[in-house]
């Protein structure tokens, strides 16, 4: 992943992808700067804030399913196979993760469509796999999905810092996500699927862990 740390460069590149956004660029290159020395130090600071403990995860991803209205038209599925659910992790911080990805799947299908949310597992680890048959990304954002700012939405409609913000999340769990998009229906059926796998008893963050902080 780019690093979160923005150059001059960057910066500017940041100020053409999301004009107007509200975030405290306008105070030019110095304040980004700043910005990132206090994200660097945030870094171990959210793997100790974590809330780890015993969680229901099969539970927990179908009270996430419930936590937001769905455009009419979207039909949802919820398969899993494990037979132990029971993980230990930040069950609040994992759950607002889902409640986003699964929002941002909806939104990308306006017209409606299917939203299939596939879990499995082992005795080391588990798979989320969260699926829809929306619109697709295109493979030129691809790249860009999980750097700060960066966004596909019209003005107004999304900061860019959810998918930086669910990287974050997996990477402080030890985990590892994937993305798989078609944005082309010549190609095949267009759609986006996430893949996130985490350790059933997390103890120790990812030491790259990159997470977005504002304020001291």
């Amino acid at each position: 992943m780019p690093s979160i740390c923005l150059s001059k460069e960057r910066y500017i590149r940041i100020r053409e992808i999301v004009p107007g956004i509200r975030v405290r660029l306008s105070g030019g290159p110095g304040v980004v700067a700043g910005d990132c020395r206090r994200m660097r130090r945030g870094r171990r600071a959210m793997a100790q804030r974590l809330k780890r403990g015993e969680a229901n995860i099969q539970a927990l991803i179908e009270e996430s399913l419930q936590g937001f209205s769905r455009p009419t038209g979207v039909r949802v599925i919820f398969r899993s196979d494990l037979t132990d659910p029971i993980v230990r992790l930040d069950g609040e911080g994992i759950g607002r993760m889902l409640v986003d990805l699964m929002l941002n799947a909806c939104e990308a299908m306006p017209a409606g469509g299917e939203l299939t949310v596939t879990l499995t597992g082992n005795a080391e680890r588990i798979e989320i796999v969260i699926q829809d048959t929306g619109v697709g990304i295109s493979p030129e954002h691809m790249d860009e999905l999980f750097t700060p700012f960066f966004t596909t939405k019209p003005l107004g409609k999304g900061t860019g810092l959810g998918l930086a913000l669910t990287y974050a999340t997996v990477k402080a769990h030890a985990g590892q996500i994937a993305v798989e998009s078609n944005a082309d229906s010549a190609l095949g059926p267009t759609g986006t699927t996430i893949r996130i796998t985490l350790p059933r008893r997390f103890l120790h963050a990812d030491p790259d862990t990159r997470m977005i902080l504002h304020g001291d």
